[in-house]
């Protein structure tokens, strides 16, 4: 508890999604994610769990375990690689196939510390908006 009340959380924030490639039952794309850290040291994050949610349902989670290391009151870029099932995306899909897509996202998580803070977990949330109708 002495490292969560001297680390401030980091800020996430979604920059860009990219689709990498499309198979018969899934979606691939890079999430390009900016870090900001807002601490006098350096965030030595060895991993982060993640979990998207779209219009209140998960559509995916998964380990992103390369580490980063944000600088002190600096930021870092990472990309994360996803794959969306199809079956997964039913409310995305059936928004797109209207030409209605504007649902909700929220993007949650924990990063796990390493280096002097090992063993310590900060969690992250940004949530915001999907529109595809543009």
């Amino acid at each position: 508890s002495l490292t969560r009340s001297f680390l401030k959380d980091p800020k996430l924030k979604v920059l860009a999604v990219k689709t990498t490639g499309v198979s018969a039952s899934d979606i691939s794309v890079d999430i390009l994610v900016n870090i900001q850290n807002p601490n006098q040291i350096e965030l030595n994050l060895d991993s982060m769990n993640y979990k998207l949610n779209v219009a209140g349902e998960t559509v995916v989670d998964g380990l992103f375990n390369n580490g980063v290391v944000v600088p002190a009151e600096g930021q870092q870029n990472i990309t994360i690689p996803v794959k969306f099932r199809f079956n997964s995306i039913g409310t995305i899909l059936s928004g797109i196939m209207q030409k209605t897509l504007k649902k909700e996202y929220e993007l949650s998580g924990q990063a796990q510390m390493g280096g002097f803070f090992k063993g310590v977990t900060i969690p992250f949330s940004q949530k915001g908006e999907l529109n595809l109708t543009k």
